[in-house]
């Protein structure tokens, strides 16, 4: 597989109930993102995603936090406390949550979703509209479990779905999946 350095989001649960099994393969989905050449970016939040920074920075790949406030300190106080330590850079937007969702999916090739809420769903529309290559951690539930829904009610873009529960497999999709992209320009 040839590597190239894709910018790949994760997108999911950041608060509510977490199950382990997925907190595992999350963290796996960010060291494969890694190990694989390429850079995670996550809304710099907790849960699902944090897990993927954890899983990423341990390899030592590249980290983006692309983060709703306005410094280091307005992210502490006001939204989710970050560690710095775990970003390569950290983005700070002042722009709020569902802005910076849209930020997120723009900066990136692909997004991969684990689970999620409303904040992950308004993110899985914008890469919908944005014709971006869409990853699903099969089984997460969530958001993720809404997407035959989105697919029907899309009228401008019918997205394709790259579904797996093994995360290693997902990102070798994704990536194979943007290098045919590539192929085709």
């Amino acid at each position: 597989m040839k590597k190239k350095g894709y910018a790949i989001a994760v997108c999911g649960s950041a608060g509510g109930d977490f199950s382990k099994e997925i907190s595992l393969r999350a963290k796996a989905v960010g060291g494969s993102i890694a190990r694989l050449g390429c850079t995670l970016f996550t809304g710099a939040t907790t849960g699902y995603t944090l897990d993927a920074i954890h899983g990423a920075h341990q390899v030592g790949g590249l980290t983006v936090g692309i983060a709703p406030a306005e410094s280091f300190e307005d992210q502490q106080k006001r939204f989710e406390p970050i560690d710095p330590a775990l970003y390569t850079v950290i983005v700070y937007t002042g722009v709020g949550y569902k802005m910076r969702d849209v930020a997120l999916i723009r900066s990136v090739d692909a997004a991969i979703f684990i689970g999620g809420g409303v904040g992950t769903l308004l993110e899985l529309a914008v890469a919908i509209d944005l014709r971006k290559v869409i990853g699903i951690l099969d089984n997460s539930g969530g958001a993720t479990e809404l997407r035959d829904k989105l697919s029907h009610i899309s009228h401008r873009t019918k997205p394709e779905y790259i579904v797996h529960k093994d995360p290693k497999i997902l990102i070798q999709n994704i990536i194979k999946t943007l290098q045919r992209r590539e192929n085709v320009k």
